[in-house]
């Protein structure tokens, strides 16, 4: 696995959120939980694996298996990318989109589930 040390700043973060880079503060250190529609896929700054308060540091995991909260219930295998929704990962629409994970269980609806994280390549 291949994490990345930050501090979160604006909203905490839990277990399997995304978290995106907050564009107010300099530095990549800085994150926050992943807003609706975070933009490029260059916004995404890793997953939480724990929860981190506002103000404190942790490590979010950028590469391997862990947990990825998911809009809607993506099947085993699906591609994920960012979502319409605060924090959670959806189901690729096409090939073409920049994926940043693979759903390894069929997902539930808000809650993390075990996928692939494939953000290491930033």
């Amino acid at each position: 696995s291949t994490w990345r040390y930050v501090k979160v700043v604006n909203t905490p973060v839990a277990v399997g959120e995304l978290c995106s880079y907050d564009l107010t503060t300099l530095g990549k250190a800085h994150v926050r939980q992943s807003i609706a529609a975070a933009g490029p896929i260059a916004a995404i700054a890793g997953v939480a694996q724990h929860a981190i308060a506002v103000g404190s540091y942790g490590f979010i995991q950028i590469g391997g298996v862990g947990e990825m909260k998911t809009k809607g219930t993506p099947g085993s295998g699906t591609s994920l990318i960012d979502s319409d929704e605060v924090g959670e990962s959806m189901a690729a629409n096409d090939a073409n989109e920049a994926s940043i994970g693979m759903a390894l269980d069929t997902g539930i609806d808000a809650t993390a589930v075990t996928c692939l994280i494939t953000l290491n390549r930033q």
